[in-house]
Order: C-alpha cells, then sequence, then structure tokens
C-alpha cells in the first residue's frame, strides 16, 4: 500500500470517523461539503486515489459504497 498526501490522510480519517460513528459511509456530497470541494469531482478525485493506493474500495453503482481495507499505520 502507498503512502497518503497530507489531504488524503485527512480524508481518509474523516472517511473513518464518519463510518464508525454513523455506522455507514459518506455520500460524495456530504464528502465534498465538508471539505468544501466546489463539486463531486474532487471528492471522486481523491477517492480514486486512496482506491488505487489501496486505502479503500468503492462498490460500482452502490450508493455509500465506501469500504475501509484497513487503518493506516
Amino acid at each position: 500500500m502507498e503512502g497518503l498526501t497530507d489531504t488524503q490522510e485527512e480524508i481518509y480519517q474523516w472517511l473513518r470517523d464518519r463510518i464508525i460513528i454513523d455506522h455507514l459511509p459518506p455520500t460524495m456530497r456530504e464528502i465534498s461539503r465538508h471539505f468544501e470541494f466546489a463539486g463531486a469531482t474532487g471528492s471522486r478525485c481523491h477517492l480514486r486515489a486512496l482506491e488505487r493506493k489501496g486505502w479503500i474500495v468503492r462498490v460500482p453503482r452502490q450508493s455509500r459504497n465506501i469500504r475501509l481495507t484497513r487503518e493506516p499505520l
């Protein structure tokens, strides 16, 4: 697994916290709103990077599709 940038680490930690607190992953809109991205594209790019690096898995064609693969070291 590749390391994360500071922004990716912040997003990953927030995703983990939301899943622990809410018992389900946030939506793209919630991610964009929290991190003040102009739209969902910013969220998508960061989630793709987390997925490519092996930190999350996204289930196709499913709402709230983010699954964590493991805790950061």
